[in-house]
């Protein structure tokens, strides 16, 4: 008795319905046009030839070729995409114009941002912000609001105070605090621009806090819970191997109701050589 392998059975298959398809073509008028799943349109020019007249279809969108950024670890770009679409495109903007690793200057990274943020409709209206939130709390640095949901807060952030270009900003004050602090991440909502100077607009969970002080915990609390998280205090900064954290003051922390402690505000960098506590990270360009 004769056996028939798995593999020449495959085979025959498609021979099979190889031919089924050729003979089906050969039976289609010269000059029909067919639509091939990918979306590109082939011609018949002859019994044996067809002709492809359009390519597959393909979104050329840059914002939707953009899926990630590697200006940090792996691990800790899923900080930036914690703060949203809207935080990874915007980088990508910002960086628009980078060159042998050197990044574009801030006016440039400032330009860049509001043109995309124009373009792709996040470039909001303060006065609207204003208008529709309650305002909550404010300083030289964000002005507070809280939404009609009483759940999220509106912060708009005046970059300039603790970074010296966009992208620093959305390295450490997005990136980075979403990394350490996942549960309070800051999502990016938008840029609004007040006597011509950019301004970032995020949305992060309220937290009600369990005490009626605004003054927020014991700073006792604070240095041990950064303790957990593997900085030791130097001076007013908490140094990790991998990181530099200031503005740790009261003010930035929360206890909630359920007793825990959350860091609603920080300035997180990577530690560099350059901020001199013997780290050696390096942003990537």
């Amino acid at each position: 008795m004769n056996t028939l392998r798995l593999s020449d059975f495959h085979k025959n298959i498609q021979k099979h319905f190889s031919n089924l398809d050729n003979l089906q073509k050969s039976e289609l008028p010269i000059g029909h046009i067919s639509t091939y799943a990918d979306g590109s349109k082939h011609q018949k020019i002859s019994n044996n030839e067809w002709k492809e007249i359009t390519k597959p279809k393909r979104d050329d969108k840059e914002e939707d070729r953009i899926t990630s950024v590697n200006r940090l670890s792996t691990d800790e770009e899923q900080g930036r995409a914690r703060g949203g679409r809207r935080a990874v495109e915007l980088t990508h903007a910002a960086g628009r114009g980078a060159t042998a690793g050197k990044e574009p200057s801030e006016a440039d990274q400032v330009e860049s941002v509001l043109e995309y943020a124009k373009k792709k409709g996040w470039l909001l209206d303060v006065d609207e912000i204003r208008k529709n939130n309650e305002y909550l709390d404010g300083g030289s640095e964000a002005r507070v609001y809280l939404k009609n949901d009483g759940k999220t807060v509106l912060k708009i952030i005046d970059y300039h105070i603790f970074s010296s270009t966009p992208l620093q900003f959305l390295d450490d004050r997005i990136a980075l605090h979403n990394y350490l602090f996942p549960e309070t991440k800051l999502v990016i909502e938008g840029v609004v621009k007040e006597d011509d100077k950019l301004n970032f607009v995020v949305s992060q969970r309220f937290i009600r806090s369990a005490s009626s002080t605004i003054v927020g915990p014991p700073l006792s609390d604070i240095v041990e819970e950064l303790e957990k998280r593997g900085f030791v205090q130097d001076e007013d900064a908490f140094v990790s191997e991998d990181y530099v954290a200031f503005d740790m003051h009261r003010g930035n922390w929360v206890r909630g109701a359920n007793g825990e402690l959350y860091c609603i505000d920080s300035v997180i960098v990577l530690n560099t050589e350059d901020e001199g506590y013997g780290g050696e990270r390096k942003y990537n360009p």
